[in-house]
């Protein structure tokens, strides 16, 4: 039995023992969340089924500086060291939670860490009132977690706001 032949008997008594069809998929999508200020917010979504238990997602998000052309860093916004950001963000992981329930109720973020710090990555974006760090399902916690999104507010990041940023945004602290 040539190759061809011998693979396609092998798949179709593989298949025959799968109690269930399964859809695999892979989608890529990128949406404008916001344009303020001359930032444009861009957040990136993947997500995908290769077989298992579950799917798979995750996000990256990018901020663009229009006015000087140029991908937004932490350190165009803050110079605060990233140990403080990160001490701030585990101080902060149970502010917006992630929905995720069990029979006694809300889990909090922090019930859930994989971790034992928190990094501060450039998955970053901001709005009027804070500085915002995403996390995809498995990169700080366990899938069930879903997604994590920290802030830490412009009052906590005091002293430490780049002052362009800072004028741009209408930052009072």
């Amino acid at each position: 039995m040539n190759t061809s032949a011998r693979l396609k008997k092998d798949s179709k008594d593989w298949i025959s023992d799968l109690g269930f069809a399964q859809e695999w998929y892979s989608d890529m999508a990128m949406n404008l969340k916001s344009r303020t200020k001359d930032y444009m917010h861009i957040q990136y979504l993947w997500g995908s089924y290769e077989g298992g238990a579950h799917d798979n997602y995750g996000f990256s998000e990018r901020v663009f500086d229009l006015k000087n052309n140029k991908k937004l860093e932490l350190k165009d916004i803050t110079s605060m060291p990233k140990a403080k950001i990160e001490a701030m963000l585990m101080k902060n992981i149970n502010k917006i939670n992630s929905g995720t329930t069990d029979s006694n109720g809300k889990v909090n973020n922090s019930e859930m860490l994989l971790v034992n710090v928190v990094s501060a990555t450039d998955n970053f974006y901001f709005d009027e009132k804070n500085l915002y760090f995403h996390y995809s399902p498995y990169e700080i916690a366990a899938f069930a977690a879903g997604d994590i999104t920290i802030p830490v507010s412009w009052e906590e990041l005091k002293g430490t706001i780049n002052r362009e940023f800072k004028k741009r945004m209408g930052i009072n602290y």
